[in-house]
């Protein structure tokens, strides 16, 4: 418990204090060490970064890694996506494609998927409109990235 807390930038003295005494970023980290103690099977984290500091940020990096939790997550802050996940699930126009790499990887990856798709169907993409004209609106695309997979065992 005590690696925990001092990991997300407490100190011990801060050990005995109420929460009330901490501002609002703080009280995130106390948060986010209550869900890190409980040993979940599955984390769902949005922007877990917020209000870390750097070394902060390297301490969850580095348990994340070694946790045996599933890890979904919300960030916007790449290098630390890159460190910790290992594999991104992208669910696209009602389709699901599954990358077991880290999220630059994946980057790539889709990019050359998309082109792929591109060079096989010309027809199909040269009839889509040009940038810039209204267009009916299209299912939103999202990359969720992982870190681990009870399904694959990974």
């Amino acid at each position: 418990m005590d690696r925990t807390i001092i990991g997300l930038g407490f100190e011990r003295r801060d050990f005995d204090r109420p929460c009330t005494e901490f501002s609002g970023g703080w009280r995130m980290r106390i948060e986010l060490a209550k869900i890190l103690l409980s040993h979940p099977d599955l984390l769902l984290l949005d922007e877990p970064t917020n209000h870390l500091d750097i070394e902060s940020i390297q301490w969850l990096e580095d348990f994340l890694k070694a946790s045996q939790s599933a890890v979904l997550m919300v960030s916007h802050d790449r290098a630390f996506i890159d460190n910790v996940c290992n594999r991104t699930i992208e669910i696209t126009l009602g389709r699901i494609y599954d990358y077991n790499v880290n999220y630059s990887r994946f980057v790539e990856l889709r990019k050359e998927r998309h082109e792929q798709q591109v060079r096989a169907y010309p027809v199909t993409f040269a009839t889509l409109p040009t940038p810039g004209r209204a267009v009916a609106p299209r299912p939103p695309s999202h990359s969720l990235p992982f870190t681990k997979s009870h399904t694959t065992g990974t």
